[in-house]
């Protein structure tokens, strides 16, 4: 299909739900409202976000519970933990197939509906089956939202806020983190209610989303460019900065209607280099072994010397020092930019890391826990935010759905794996986990020196340009210039 092709076709939607929330025609005048802000996107988005980090978080506390009750092994119970992971890595695989075919917001409804159901499920589960039930269906919704929410917001956000848009979905991982927390010591062998609780913003998110409109880039791949333009200029404004860009969008559009092949875009060195590059951050985000902090923290704790109740509000303690490390990333993200937090964030995780693993040889408790807060904010300063703002952006329209599905795959799959294994093997070679975890970060952070290039403050078309070069020569020359057609409308 190419663009005469899109032009003399009538405008179809591809949202099934167009029908009941009137599809995008008004959508003018439907921007005259708050639902149309920036503000409202960035609200409605963070919910899946938030909803990610609360699962992990709630888990570390209503795990051990769920284990008393129901007399689970720690193999059941590690199956059970990682399970969400190991389901939100399959989800990806289809996200994209959904991002392409149904856009960005009926697959984030989806999302948000399906969550609602899991943590109903696992609040109402009866034993070990239907615990691993619910949490599949979790792990399925979170897959979809944290695919696809990072590209809803950036394809709608300006080039100027973008970064700290997207981070913002961070700071609200680290929030959920805090408020599973307190609800892990509020609610203690409650554990039901801790983590049916959360169907209440997942069904919050759904009802946001039914007022939002689809984002212009995948409107105008849709055909409809009036809607695209208007959806585009709400949130972007009228400036020649924000026209140049609009100009942009519609050219790559022009470029590439239909989405690359699978074998085709890994064929082609650009598309080969964001691929790479997408899945290498998310490994960095994963294999620095925060989810084993995250979903064990409270069991940590106990193993450095502490009490069941000293731990869990040793956990919530640490939880707050990552959401401070992100507070100060999402300061810097537009002012330092992605490529030195995440190297700065990953050259502080490597002595903390290593150290909280010789802690644990020494029988060290104090240091124990100043490590895993150390850990945490240094984590949070750019490792936490960087590879998925990084992720949101690199990849061209033909293939960002598929570029950010095969990114959120590997880190959901490795998320899964590490849980599963280091539950298994906690007792007998915890140290060994966070020395290599250690050495995972230190070796990024050179890799990232040479081969991580910057993006801030610029439009997603010039971001494609970045790879028409190897990385390294990026990293030294900055992307080639935007180029337009002259014909493109101003």
């Amino acid at each position: 299909m190419n663009a005469n092709d899109a032009e003399d076709e009538p405008e179809q939607s591809l949202n099934p739900l167009d029908a009941a929330s009137g599809g995008e025609e008004g959508v003018q005048d439907t921007f005259e409202h708050q639902e149309g802000s920036i503000a409202y996107v960035v609200v409605a988005s963070c919910i899946g976000f938030f909803l990610f980090g609360y699962d992990t978080g709630v888990v570390s506390g209503a795990a051990d519970w769920a284990q008393k009750e129901f007399g689970l092994s720690d193999g059941q119970l590690g199956v059970a933990v990682g399970i969400t992971a190991v389901a939100a890595a399959a989800a990806c695989l289809t996200a994209s197939w959904m991002n392409n075919h149904y856009g960005r917001r009926v697959t984030i409804m989806i999302s948000a509906s399906l969550y609602t159901l899991g943590a109903l499920m696992v609040a109402f589960s009866t034993g070990f089956a239907s615990i691993v039930a619910g949490r599949t269906i979790l792990g399925w919704a979170i897959g979809l939202a944290t695919t696809t929410v990072p590209l809803y917001v950036a394809e709608c956000v300006p080039p100027s806020q973008r970064g700290r848009m997207i981070t913002l979905n961070d700071l609200c991982v680290a929030s959920g983190q805090v408020v599973a927390g307190l609800c892990n010591i509020i609610a203690k062998p409650h554990w039901r209610l801790s983590m049916g609780i959360a169907a209440v913003p997942a069904a919050v998110q759904f009802v946001m989303f039914i007022t939002l409109p689809e984002s212009p880039r995948v409107l105008a791949r849709q055909g409809k460019t009036v809607d695209a333009d208007a959806v585009f200029k709400r949130f972007n404004g009228n400036s020649d900065a924000a026209l140049l860009e609009l100009r942009g969008m519609h050219h790559q559009v022009r470029q590439s209607i239909a989405a690359t092949p699978f074998l085709d875009a890994w064929r082609t060195a650009a598309h080969r280099r964001a691929f790479l590059l997408g899945m290498f951050m998310m490994v960095m985000n994963q294999a620095s072994g925060i989810n084993t902090v995250m979903y064990y923290s409270a069991k940590l704790l106990e193993t450095a010397g502490f009490s069941e109740t000293e731990a869990i509000w040793g956990a919530l303690v640490c939880d707050i020092t990552q959401a401070v490390g992100v507070c100060i990333s999402l300061y810097y993200m537009e002012k330092l930019g992605r490529r030195k937090l995440a190297i700065l964030s990953a050259s502080l995780v490597f002595p903390f890391i290593s150290m909280l693993g010789a802690s644990f040889l020494g029988g060290l408790r104090a240091v124990s826990l100043v490590c895993v807060g150390g850990y945490l904010f240094s984590f949070g300063l750019g490792l936490s935010g960087v590879p998925w703002t990084v992720n949101s952006e690199i990849f061209a329209l033909p293939i960002r759905s598929q570029g950010q599905a095969q990114a959120i795959f590997t880190n959901w799959f490795l998320n899964g794996i590490i849980a599963i294994v280091f539950r298994m093997f906690i007792d007998d070679l915890l140290s060994f986990f966070f020395f290599f975890f250690g050495f995972v970060s230190l070796t990024g952070a050179i890799w990232m020196y040479r081969y991580l290039p910057e993006t801030k403050g610029l439009t997603l078309e010039q971001i494609e340009g970045i790879f028409r070069v190897p990385l390294s020569t990026a990293v030294r020359n900055g992307p080639p210039a935007l180029e337009l057609d002259e014909e493109e409308p101003q």
